[in-house]
């Protein structure tokens, strides 16, 4: 009978460990379920945070492009940097380089003598004896900018009525920006124009133009209505910058067949001769500072026939390994100036329309339009010799103005 005894304690002992296993395994499994659902809660989250945020950026861009073409789509639209405005010349730090869009406030007529062109003038020009309109500065924040083109535009796209006050301007305050700042930096105000401190964020900072102050741009965040009540409010900022007004980096030097046309127009800009080792608000004109002012410093060759290739300022390093890092600072400090992407559109921010080639009416031997054709109407009841009125002939013969063969020739830019 013991042995008996004996055999069944046995099997109730491993039935017990077997029993414990298995709620070890139970046990180990639902950890790792709970674990691997945390995980996927997170991951979900963040996902849904990185989703958000890209949404935001596209909402941004979408509004930044609408805003451009609101504003400077019309062919008689111009922009500058604020501070190209000598009133604006010493703007604070992170707005000094917000892009104004301008309209031409004159009515414009090709078929007007020049008595009626300088009335014309003169009734749409301000103390200054300027036409243009300030219409916005093309930055967040400014989208509620009192100007509607249906009612302010005139038929012929002259501008009737311009903003007379913006939420954010240029000369506003800044307040918490320094070398130290950055695209995190959440302490950074701008004033608007009820005084009240806004918050701001750094769109250009010091990654890409260096540790100048006066080279970041700081642009307003505007908060984004409609959010759930549970997530923090979405934000976004976004400022326009102005590639058509740099100079290109890529352009290499004229070729010598046609270097004669330097007097009709410039076909490239001397990037050569720009201050290298400046920021932008220390930069001279001595020679020493420039970039390779006689082209034997071995910093950038403006005949090296590798210019073209230059797609990004990011690549002019790679000009001169040797030098790269005068070349790394000279992309930084003048992000601002110089792109290798700088493109504008030929219009007529007069009468609108692109502007006409008149390559073939000035060259030599044509003969349409005559020489003695004037080139605008003459004042009515008067000799037009009298008056100054230029002739197409006129016109032609200083486009047909050339240099010398020998003697001084006029420098190439």
């Amino acid at each position: 009978m013991s042995l008996i005894t004996v055999k069944s304690r046995a099997k109730e002992g491993f039935a017990l460990v077997i029993a414990l296993s298995l709620m070890a395994f139970v046990l180990l499994l639902l950890l790792s379920v709970s674990t691997l659902v945390s995980v996927e809660t997170s991951l979900a989250t963040s996902n849904l945070t990185k989703l958000l945020a890209q949404q935001n950026a596209r909402l941004s861009m979408l509004i930044a492009v609408g805003e451009l073409q609101k504003y400077t789509g019309p062919d008689q639209r111009t922009t500058a940097r604020s501070d190209m405005d000598v009133s604006l010349a010493n703007t604070t730090s992170g707005s000094g380089r917000w892009i104004g869009a301008y309209g031409n406030a004159g009515l414009a007529d090709y078929e007007q003598s020049p008595s009626e062109v300088s009335a014309t003038i003169v009734a749409a020009s301000d103390s200054k004896g300027s036409q243009a309109k300030l219409l916005n500065w093309l930055v967040s924040g400014n989208e509620s900018t009192a100007f509607n083109p249906a009612v302010d535009v005139g038929v012929d796209g002259n501008i009737q009525s311009a903003p007379s006050e913006f939420e954010f301007a240029p000369n506003a305050l800044v307040s918490g920006l320094n070398s130290d700042s950055s695209g995190l930096t959440n302490t950074i105000t701008l004033q608007g124009k009820s005084n009240s401190a806004q918050p701001a964020r750094i769109l250009v900072g010091p990654n890409t133009v260096g540790d100048s102050p006066s080279d970041f741009v700081a642009a307003p965040l505007v908060e984004i209505p409609g959010g759930r009540a549970s997530a923090a409010p979405g934000r976004y900022a976004w400022w326009v910058g102005d590639e058509n007004m740099k100079a290109r980096v890529n352009l290499p030097m004229v070729e010598e067949v046609n270097k004669y046309r330097a007097f009709v127009v410039s076909q490239r800009d001397a990037v050569e001769l720009i201050d290298a080792v400046h920021k932008a608000d220390e930069t001279t004109l001595d020679s020493a500072d420039m970039l390779d002012p006689q082209g034997d410093d071995g910093l950038y060759d403006p005949s090296d026939a590798r210019l073209p290739e230059i797609f990004s300022t990011e690549l002019l390093p790679l000009l001169t390994p040797a030098a790269s890092g005068d070349l790394e600072t000279f992309a930084q400090y003048r992000f601002h100036d110089v792109s290798a992407r700088s493109q504008s559109v030929l219009s007529d921010t007069y009468a609108g329309g692109l502007k006409k080639d008149l390559s073939a009416l000035l060259a030599t031997g044509s003969t349409e339009p005559k020489d003695t054709d004037l080139i605008f109407p003459p004042e009515p009841g008067n000799n037009y010799n009298f008056v100054g009125v230029p002739t197409w002939g006129e016109l032609r013969s200083f486009a047909q103005t050339t240099t010398p063969e020998l003697g001084l020739l006029a420098r190439s830019p």
